[in-house]
């Protein structure tokens, strides 16, 4: 039986309607681990969409690193989401600064 489909629309709506930092980290956690239990038991197809969540839930947790190819969408998504985190002192302020330069 697959899962019910996340879009990635959806996904940032929701973190977008966390105003706690905590809140975005736990509910990105969760997201990222019930996308990746969905698909190693064959529940979910890994398609552009997931690829996407997954891709955000790395950056946020691994590597800080902007991802290549991010749309002007996502990529104030990221900024935003990280604003949050840094004001809710879950990160440090130098995380900002790869968002200095505009796509």
């Amino acid at each position: 039986m697959l899962m019910q489909k996340l879009f990635f629309a959806e996904f940032q709506r929701m973190l977008d309607g966390k105003s706690s930092a905590t809140a975005i980290r736990i509910l990105a956690r969760q997201t990222k681990s019930r996308l990746e239990t969905g698909i190693n038991r064959k529940r979910m197809e890994k398609d552009g969409e997931i690829k996407r969540i997954l891709k955000f839930c790395h950056y946020l947790e691994d590597t800080l690193e902007l991802p290549p190819g991010l749309s002007k969408e996502e990529w104030r998504f990221y900024r935003r989401t990280m604003e949050k985190l840094v004001n809710g002192k879950i990160m440090p302020r130098y995380v900002l600064d790869v968002f200095e330069e505009p796509l």
